[in-house]
């Protein structure tokens, strides 16, 4: 078992690709399968690219405003920036 960051991952099924953005989570690699458990995931055809970026932006205003946040909030909008940035860069490779 191991821990994994967001970002994107080409999930291979009978021959068929998909691009997939997921949050942070934990994968297991056993024979020629890997298990990923995470919060967060979204085939990159089902992202909306928009609502990911104001996501983002939304994430990012609430960190820069600082004030009462406790730890575990920024930890919280920091994992939403990076799930959100995922969406996005899957959304882009699968239209690129």
């Amino acid at each position: 078992m191991t821990k994994v960051q967001a970002g994107e991952i080409v999930v291979s099924r009978d021959g068929n690709e998909e691009i997939v953005a997921i949050g942070e989570g934990f994968a297991e690699v056993t024979g020629e399968h890997v298990a990923i458990l995470t919060d967060n995931a979204a085939n990159s055809g089902d992202i909306d690219e928009a609502a990911a970026e104001q996501a983002k932006a939304k994430a990012e205003q609430r960190l820069q405003e600082g004030g009462d946040i406790s730890e575990d909030e920024a930890r919280a909008l920091n994992q939403a920036i990076f799930y959100s940035q995922a969406q996005i860069k899957a959304k882009r490779r699968k239209r690129g």
